[in-house]
């Protein structure tokens, strides 16, 4: 062998060990929660809803996790993920104000909650937890 063909063997062998230190960086999280609708956010910024469809891949390290659902009480945690991992947590969210959908005809109807009048139908909103009247009011109904 002569000077030259050594120092090419030299260099692609530094270039094959140089693509084998490459890491993967990294992990995946898994939000398993009953509160189907509920939006996910990982550092500030919304992520999906559950059901989540696959697991979010997030980069090694810690995030901070924000899960919303009208009606509930938000889930705010930190979570560790490690690389080539698959961290798994189960949510699940405390109700503290019912949600009421009225949903049917006419539209425009007006729904009224304890006698104090709430909006129209189509209507979702917020209830406090307890017993409550519910009327719906339309002209020739």
């Amino acid at each position: 062998m002569n000077r030259w063909t050594t120092l090419i063997l030299i260099l692609s062998i530094s270039l094959v060990s140089l693509g084998a230190r490459k890491r993967v960086r990294t992990g995946k999280l898994q939000i398993n929660s009953l509160n189907a609708g509920a939006e996910v956010f990982v550092n500030g910024k919304r992520r999906g809803t559950i059901p989540l469809r696959r697991p979010l891949r997030l980069r090694a390290g810690k995030h901070r996790l924000r899960v919303s659902l009208a009606g509930h009480s938000d889930f705010l945690d930190t979570v560790r993920i490690r690389r080539r991992r698959t961290t798994r947590i189960d949510i699940s969210l405390i109700a503290v104000a019912g949600v009421l959908v009225v949903e049917g005809s006419p539209d425009g109807a007006e729904v009224l909650i304890d006698d104090a009048l709430q909006g129209q139908v189509p209507f979702r909103g917020t209830i406090d937890p307890g017993r409550h009247d519910v009327e719906i009011r339309a002209p020739g109904f």
